[in-house]
């Protein structure tokens, strides 16, 4: 079996939720039978969103120290819980010896087998911006449509100041104008992608048909592990 080692404190919540659907999706009828997984929660990791569109502070150096943490912990996959975080994947990748897994590859692939025309993408403006889910989505003939430009603020305000503030009681509005909005251009099923947003969906019970790009990458770090998946 391998090991697994997590990038993670973009933020913590979200590291949270990857090692919590690792370890409730892992076939295994004792401890020890569990994967053995390494977290790096580095919450000072630059602003990804800020470091592309603003110009902000390079968060790769911080990435790729977080990846050889890991891999001197002696992890054997690296995984990361942020979306975001994917724009600098190859540089990453780059620098470590160990293997890792694209969870925008891994959640197109998931989007094929359900064999999806269409989708609807909840992402941040860097996401957006960067055309990261269209690299992967592209090549399946799969048509992405993303949030009015106008309403990007209402996936943003909730990332940052309803799941990262740790508010339980944000209100729901603006993301359900998003979801009306998306739903008049014919989509179906949403795809969740930022990390904080499946925090977001279960905390505030927000209800729709969805694709969890956290759980996606999950399932494809167990099965590199050489583990069995909870049916």
């Amino acid at each position: 079996m391998r090991n697994i080692g997590i990038i993670g404190g973009m933020g913590p919540m979200a590291s949270v939720d990857l090692f919590a659907k690792i370890t409730a999706l892992t076939m295994a009828s004792s401890d020890q039978e569990h994967i053995h997984v390494f977290v790096d929660s580095n919450p000072e990791i630059p602003d990804r969103t800020k470091a592309i569109l603003e110009g902000g502070t390079n968060p790769v150096p911080a990435l790729v120290r977080s990846a050889h943490n890991l891999e001197s912990l002696d992890a054997d996959i690296i995984i990361m819980a942020c979306n975001t975080a994917h724009y600098f994947f190859d540089e990453i990748k780059q620098a470590v010896q160990a293997d890792m897994i694209n969870m925008i590859e891994e959640t197109a692939l998931e989007a094929k087998r359900r064999k999806l025309s269409k989708v609807g993408l909840l992402a941040t403006s860097g996401t957006y911006r960067t055309g990261l889910y269209e690299k992967f989505f592209y090549q399946y003939d799969i048509e992405i449509v993303n949030a009015p430009t106008d309403m990007e603020k209402n996936i943003m305000d909730l990332i940052y100041h309803g799941v990262k503030a740790g508010r339980k009681d944000y209100p729901l509005d603006g993301i359900q104008a998003v979801l009306s909005a998306m739903r008049m251009q014919g989509v179906d099923t949403f795809i969740l992608g930022c990390t904080e947003l499946p925090v977001a969906f279960q905390m505030y019970q927000i209800k729709a048909n969805v694709i969890d790009p956290t759980e996606v990458l999950a399932r494809s770090a167990i099965r590199a592990a050489g583990k069995m998946i909870v049916s």
